[in-house]
């Protein structure tokens, strides 16, 4: 989860460096000077601005019939790039551990019992039957759960990282670029915001959270004295569905939260709490049914990443463009 989370987190750092550089990947960005042009071709990790800055000035014809040059921004980029990762890569090997350690299991030694007195045994009734012992059961793995997943430094990234990406679009909107006026904070805008850009970051979230949720018994082993319990399948598979409908909802609550504060920042005071709360039905209830199909495709399937790979596929058909050309979607 972390290395996902370190991957999303660098990619929208890319864009929030090329958002406030005034980088000429953006199509609202204003025209930036030969030096601004020069400084983001070299530094732009994936060699984009480079490329722009060398066939800028190419006719319809020459982009054609010409091929790209290694040389000047474009090479030093490369350059740069290559030293920086290898660089990388030989702090990593370097700091690596690639030996295993194994340590000696010492017994304590047995200490006599002495004249201890022998307490009576009792005899403790379970009725493993009834609503009252599934609500109990319900109650108790839902605990378990969300003390799992909110408790993490992942949950705390995966906040910051939402936060931080949906305030940079919510700026980059209202700011409108040097051709248009600056738009007003409304709650309008906000909440259009939210439902551009939400819908797929809480995918990715829901993929990874059901699938360290199902697997979490086998992954610390404890699934033996789970299944060795009269606890129904069902009861703990919908502990495990709530769970993922409270990640949702919580983060639905956070991103109003972070709204309405932006909105008192950009001296917009006029909050429409009912455009916030529609929040919960247009993208709540769609999450909700996103939870049950990923813990439906882990349960089915029975294997940890096919069914990671599955549910993508699944999600990439019905929530992308990808269903829309096919036709499903």
């Amino acid at each position: 989860m972390l290395v996902f989370l370190s991957g999303v987190f660098i990619y929208i750092l890319y864009f929030a460096v090329s958002l406030f550089s005034n980088s000429p990947l953006f199509a609202n960005a204003s025209p930036v000077s030969s030096e601004t042009m020069s400084r983001m071709a070299i530094v732009d990790p994936f060699g984009l601005a480079a490329f722009f800055e060398q066939c800028q000035s190419w006719s319809p014809a020459l982009k054609n019939s010409t091929l790209l040059q290694l040389k000047g921004n474009f090479l030093i980029n490369r350059i740069g790039l290559l030293v920086f990762s290898s660089a990388l890569t030989l702090l990593a090997i370097r700091r690596a551990r690639f030996h295993c350690t194994t340590k000696k299991n010492i017994k304590p030694p047995l200490q006599k019992a002495g004249n201890q007195p022998i307490l009576p045994r009792g005899q403790i009734s379970i009725s493993e039957k009834g609503w009252l012992y599934d609500w109990h059961t319900l109650y108790s793995f839902l605990k378990i759960d969300l003390r799992a997943l909110l408790k993490g430094l992942p949950f705390v990234v995966v906040i910051a990282l939402w936060l931080f990406f949906l305030g940079m679009e919510i700026y980059s909107n209202i700011d409108a670029g040097m051709r248009l006026p600056q738009r007003y904070a409304s709650t309008g805008l906000m909440v259009r915001n939210i439902i551009n850009s939400f819908p797929l970051f809480l995918l990715s979230v829901l993929s990874f959270y059901g699938m360290e949720t199902v697997w979490r018994s086998r992954s610390t082993r404890i699934y033996v004295l789970e299944d060795s319990t009269p606890v129904q399948v069902t009861v703990v598979m919908l502990a495990k569905w709530i769970s993922l409908c409270c990640i949702a909802l919580l983060l639905i609550t956070i991103s109003i939260l972070q709204c309405m504060v932006l909105q008192l920042i950009f001296q917009y005071p006029k909050i429409e709490w009912n455009l916030y709360l529609s929040l919960f039905y247009i993208l709540g209830v769609p999450s909700l049914l996103d939870a049950s199909v990923i813990i439906s495709i882990q349960t089915i399937v029975g294997l940890k990443y096919p069914a990671l790979l599955l549910t993508v596929l699944f999600f990439a058909l019905t929530n992308s463009f990808i269903g829309t050309m096919l036709g499903i979607a």
